[in-house]
């Protein structure tokens, strides 16, 4: 068994690892949020859009997007410089203009 500050640095490493850093090029804010955020948001979306029930709670991540001041369409995922909902856009393997 490691040493207890080699397993917290294991731990982070890995929690760092399932998180995507956001960029807001109108405020230069960066976010840190976990990786399937993305998906969270939209179904948020989705059901404030429609009045539906969720069946599970919204993660604290979408609140992070959603009360940012600026446009959501225009964060960026800082690791690639794509826009951040642009692997949804493209979901099925076709593009959506």
């Amino acid at each position: 068994m490691g040493s207890l500050k080699a397993r917290i640095r294991k731990a982070e490493r890995d929690a760092q690892a399932d998180t995507v850093v956001l960029l807001c090029p109108e405020c230069g804010e960066e976010m840190r949020v976990a990786e399937n955020t993305d998906v969270e948001y939209i179904a948020w979306c989705w059901t404030q859009e429609t009045g539906a029930k969720s069946y599970r709670e919204t993660p604290p991540d979408v609140f992070v997007i959603a009360n940012h001041p600026h446009a959501v369409e225009g964060l960026i995922d800082k690791a690639t410089g794509e826009p951040w909902l642009a692997r949804l856009e493209s979901a099925g393997g076709r593009d959506v203009d």
